[in-house]
């Protein structure tokens, strides 16, 4: 079978993909290369909250397994799904880098 010819880590991904695939529906997802990864605290909090079971049970696995959850690639496509609400003011406060009140041509570029 598929999942005999596969390691670990790859079992994982196929894991955390099916997690995704039930929460924002199926679609083609690719995996993150490996390299150090810029993340925001308060994003990986609120996945962690959202898959609080599955990361308790990855936290108490001694060695790989293949219900891991796979760090970068459920961060990643949980930041690119999760909606937000933002308020329009903050989207035009965070491009009013001046604090004009307006946009400048330097701003709207």
């Amino acid at each position: 079978s598929l999942h005999q010819k596969l390691d670990t880590f790859a079992e994982s991904l196929l894991f955390v993909n099916s997690l995704l695939n039930q929460r924002y529906g199926y679609k083609a997802r690719k995996v993150p290369s490996h390299m150090p990864h810029l993340i925001n605290k308060n994003v990986m909090h609120s996945l962690q909250d959202v898959f609080s079971r599955e990361y308790e049970k990855t936290s108490s696995h001694r060695f790989r397994h293949p219900q891991d959850m796979q760090f970068s690639f459920g961060y990643f496509y949980f930041l690119m799904n999760e909606e937000v609400d933002v308020p329009v003011s903050h989207i035009f406060d965070m491009f009013d880098t001046d604090e004009s009140g307006t946009w400048s041509d330097r701003e709207i570029r």
